[in-house]
């Protein structure tokens, strides 16, 4: 009722148009191949930083970490806009291509690497040389309407929770293959040399499929012609101008302004609206919170216990990480139906209350988990340690998906059919920025609260000179995790100053009945 006033009483159709399946096939492999590739490194991060060099101390792996985190999206950053822009132009499906043909080669250069800066060069040049995660958005934008974009871009979160499982278990499981699997990479000299090389080469595997599924199934759109409106084509008819030798006419009435967010002020940014500029920063500034507090998770999980962290493997890391990320398959199922009942700002807020009590609330609930994991005396409390970690990432995951499937509905909302790819490639270098910047901060907030309570290495980050006592490690974390939960408050804040007129997707044509002329007075 509220949405039909805020568009000028236009009558919104019930229906629910079907997806596509051909396409959301392809939207979702894709989805899932982008996933894998930014996640997989995440269990080796720190082993494969210390592999280059043993004399680092805690700062400089802390900050070498961080660099190499950051370096993809610091390149996508730069590179994002105009895979934008370049896919507008030549197409959806040749750009989505030429980024998986980069990956493979950025891939494997990268598990070839022996130090720290050819590790840094082929994570930048696999973020210059793929601009997918922005291309797949556009092309979900454009074959979805306003009744089904919610539940596409479920489905598009979805595949990232499937990449996200999928990425770290092929991290943890192949990386230093010579030692988790000596039964059948023991003997392998060249292995042994390049650790980190088998997961990279799974990742490229996975890009070859992924670009000969898209090569077979992929259709590109159509973005002109009878089936889409063009932007003067709407305006016309929504201001009366469409000639009347038409059936059927239909008198609307349109409130001053309706068209106000479609009409981009002029500037550095051409016809990019200052509607679709606010929800792009929506989400960088998500990507940002989300960067900063995945990496403080895998810190908390990797780290030794006097380090304030519950000191798991590798493998015991990549394995939480992989199958919480199967909760994300509950936001699938239900995010469209509540999307509809409770409206998508409503959702978003509760989304970021709810993170934001679970931030502040980790560093308690961390130090119950680590005195039931390394419990002596009971297999029963170490397994219900487990089970609470599991939970404890899973719901984090949980939230943070939902939230991203709702903002990037936001950001196609704001944009018309002709600037989807731009206004997705400003989106997408924004969040790149942020997310470059997060795991910097992230980093060094790790290394500063561990050294506020006096928590000094000996010689890496994770050998320190003395044990620290659990209420050292529960303020670290206390001090540590509150950044993140104060952004998200403010994140909060933001979003309550975005107009809820992006509830409503630009591409209002497939949900008003324009078969016959529109006769529009201002009311």
């Amino acid at each position: 009722m509220d949405g039909d006033k805020r568009m000028g009483d236009i009558k919104i159709a019930k229906a629910e148009t079907r997806l596509p399946t051909r396409q959301m096939i392809v939207v979702f492999i894709v989805e899932v191949c982008e996933a894998v590739q930014i996640t997989f490194t995440m269990p080796f991060l720190v082993d494969m930083v210390e592999s280059f060099s043993k004399t680092q101390d805690s700062a400089q792996v802390g900050q070498s970490v961080g660099m190499l985190g950051a370096s993809y999206f610091f390149a996508q950053l730069i590179s994002s806009f105009a895979w934008g822009r370049l896919s507008d132009v030549v197409g959806r499906k040749i750009s989505l291509l030429l980024g998986m043909i980069g990956t493979i080669v950025s891939a494997i250069m990268l598990g070839m690497s022996t130090t720290l800066s050819l590790a840094i060069a082929a994570r930048l040049l696999n973020g210059l040389l793929n601009g997918n995660i922005g291309i797949i958005k556009s092309f979900l934008a454009e074959i979805t309407d306003g009744s089904n974009r919610v539940r596409g871009f479920s489905l598009l979160s979805l595949g990232w929770g499937v990449g996200a499982a999928i990425g770290p278990l092929l991290g943890g499981l192949l990386a230093h293959p010579t030692e988790s699997l000596p039964s059948i990479f023991g003997g392998s000299h060249f292995l042994e040399r390049y650790p980190f090389l088998l997961p990279c080469l799974a990742v490229s595997i996975v890009q070859v499929a992924t670009f000969l599924t898209t090569t077979t199934l992929m259709i590109e759109p159509r973005r002109t012609g009878k089936s889409r409106l063009d932007e003067s084509s709407l305006q016309s008819k929504l201001m009366g101008t469409v000639p009347s030798n038409s059936s059927n006419a239909t008198r609307v009435q349109v409130k001053p302004g309706i068209l106000g967010r479609f009409q981009a002020k002029p500037g550095i940014l051409g016809n990019i609206s200052r509607y679709s500029l606010s929800a792009c920063l929506a989400y960088g500034i998500l990507s940002l919170v989300n960067s900063v507090d995945q990496l403080l998770i895998v810190l908390l999980m990797q780290r030794p216990r006097d380090n304030g962290g519950v000191s798991l493997s590798i493998s015991e890391a990549g394995f939480i990480l992989s199958t919480s990320s199967l909760l994300m398959f509950v936001s699938n199922m239900f995010l469209p139906s509540l999307s509809k009942r409770f409206g998508k700002f409503n959702l978003l807020n509760s989304g970021l209350v709810l993170l934001a009590f679970i931030t502040f609330l980790t560093p308690i609930l961390s130090e119950i988990i680590n005195d039931m994991l390394h419990s002596v005396s009971s297999s029963v409390l170490s397994a219900i340690g487990s089970s609470l970690l599991w939970i404890l990432v899973g719901m984090r995951q949980l939230i943070t998906v939902s939230m991203f499937s709702i903002v990037l509905v936001l950001v196609s909302n704001s944009a018309s059919p002709t600037n989807i790819g731009s206004v997705n490639g400003i989106g997408q270098s924004l969040a790149s920025l942020l997310r470059a910047l997060g795991p910097i901060f992230a980093g060094q907030l790790w290394v500063v609260t561990r050294n506020i309570v006096g928590l000094h290495d000996k010689s890496s980050l994770l050998m320190l000179e003395s044990e620290a006592s659990s209420s050292s490690s529960l303020i670290a974390n206390q001090l540590a995790f509150t950044a993140p939960g104060i952004m998200i408050l403010a994140f909060l804040a933001f979003i309550k100053s975005m107009p809820r007129s992006l509830e409503h997707p630009w591409r209002s044509d497939r949900n008003l009945n324009l078969q016959g002329t529109f006769n529009a007075t201002a009311t």
